[in-house]
C-alpha cells in the first residue's frame, strides 16, 4: 500500500477496543485515519464515539476503505475476514487465535491471495513480536509466554493463586479466545502455535493483566515482561490494545514506518 495522506478505515466492531481506538484518533490532529463506518451486529445501539455504523460487509465495503480493522473476535474474524480480503481490501487484524484452527488459517492466507492485499496482525497488549520473528529466523531452543489476569479478567472467583492452563499456544488460544489472542501472536511470530508453551495463571493480587515472555536460541536470550491496565469496559482486554491498532493502521500511511 502506498502512503497516504489520508487512511480510510472500516472497522467490523465498535466495542471497547474500537471506541478506544477512535477516542484516540479524534483527539490527534497528525492522525491520517479517517473513520468512515463500522460493521456491527445491531445498529440501534447507542455507541460511545460518533462513528457511521452498518449492518453488513457490503455496506462496509460499499463506504470504499482502504483497509478495515477487526477488533471484535474470532468469530467476527471467521466470517468477514476472508471475504474482505478476496474484495482485495487490507486486513488489520486482533483476534489472531482464530488461526489456531488450521483449516481458518488457510482460508485467510488463501483469500489475501486471491485479492492480493495482505492480512496484517497487529501486536494488541503484548510487545516482541519484532525479535522474537527475529530470533526465530536460527534455532530457537524455547519461548514461554506467561499471562497473569486477576479474577473477574478471566471469568472466574478464586482467593488464591491458580494455574488455568499450561499447554501449547493452539490449546490456550481454543480455550481461551477471549484472553490469548496475544499468546498466538508471539507464538506465531516465532517457532510457532504447538511449540510455544503458554501458561494463563489467575492471581487475586494482580491489578493489571500481566504478560512474561521468555525466548532462547542460538542468536540470544530475550526476557519482555509487561503490565497492561485492563481496559474498564472489557477487563479482559489492556487498554493499550486500541492504542496498538491505531499504531498498526497508522503505519500503513506514513512514509517512515516504526514497529
Amino acid at each position: 500500500m502506498k502512503s497516504l495522506a489520508e487512511l480510510r478505515v472500516g472497522l467490523i466492531g465498535l466495542g471497547a477496543i474500537a471506541s478506544r481506538m477512535a477516542q484516540l484518533v479524534r483527539v490527534d490532529s497528525t492522525s491520517p485515519i479517517r473513520l468512515i463506518g463500522a460493521l456491527v451486529r445491531d445498529t440501534r445501539s447507542q455507541r460511545a464515539v460518533d462513528v457511521p455504523v452498518v449492518d453488513s460487509l457490503a455496506a462496509l465495503l460499499d463506504l470504499r476503505p482502504d483497509v478495515v480493522a477487526e477488533a471484535a473476535g474470532h468469530d467476527a474474524l471467521r466470517r468477514y475476514g476472508p471475504a474482505c480480503l478476496r474484495a482485495g481490501v487490507p486486513l488489520v487484524f486482533l483476534s489472531v487465535g482464530a488461526l489456531s484452527d488450521p483449516a481458518f488459517e488457510r482460508e485467510l492466507s488463501d483469500a489475501a491471495q486471491v485479492g492480493g492485499v495482505q492480512a496484517i496482525v497487529a501486536s494488541g497488549g503484548v510487545g516482541g513480536l519484532d525479535i522474537i520473528a527475529s530470533l526465530s529466523e536460527d534455532r530457537v531452543e524455547k519461548v514461554i509466554h506467561t499471562i497473569v489476569k486477576p479474577p473477574h479478567a478471566l471469568g472466574i472467583e478464586t482467593e488464591i493463586y491458580c494455574e488455568l492452563y499450561r499447554g501449547p499456544a493452539r490449546g490456550a488460544a481454543l480455550k481461551f479466545p477471549q484472553n490469548a489472542n496475544v499468546a498466538a501472536a508471539i507464538a506465531m511470530a516465532g517457532i510457532g502455535l504447538d511449540l510455544t508453551t503458554v501458561v494463563i495463571a489467575c492471581d487475586p493480587a494482580a491489578t493489571t493483566n500481566r504478560h512474561e515472555i521468555e525466548a532462547s536460541g542460538v542468536c540470544g536470550r530475550v526476557a519482555i515482561s509487561i503490565d497492561n491496565q485492563p481496559t474498564p469496559a472489557n477487563p479482559r482486554t489492556g487498554a493499550v490494545v486500541g492504542a496498538s491498532l491505531k499504531h498498526a493502521l497508522e503505519r500503513l500511511a506514513r512514509p517512515i514506518a516504526i514497529g
